[in-house]
């Protein structure tokens, strides 16, 4: 029962962050807000997930974002897509943890 307890609590406190970012009186920076307020939904979309496979698989999707930039451009009147790796490891344990989900570990 401990573990349900501190389940809400983790739960309780994502969403008392999302309410303290929407008070007007405290705003360091617009950029550094709308991130943080972005973490805080996904933190929170994948601890309400009631099936622990699929909240695995939404913390390594959510950590490969998180670990990683998308730029396009266009060259030679072609849209040419990168990927930059900004962590290492928390890729790697992304990319770890997506073949494990796929092989059925």
């Amino acid at each position: 029962m401990a573990r349900a307890r501190s389940h809400k609590e983790a739960i309780k406190g994502l969403q008392q962050a999302l309410a303290l970012i929407d008070t007007r009186n405290a705003r360091p920076t617009a950029g550094l807000l709308e991130a943080l307020r972005s973490m805080v939904s996904d933190a929170l979309e994948i601890i309400k997930e009631p099936d622990p496979t699929t909240r695995s698989a939404l913390l390594a999707v959510a950590m490969l974002v998180e670990s990683t930039e998308v730029t396009q451009a266009t060259r030679n009147g072609k849209k040419v897509t990168r990927i930059t790796i900004k962590d290492q490891l928390i890729y790697n344990w992304a990319m770890s943890r997506i073949h494990e989900l796929a092989a059925g570990k």
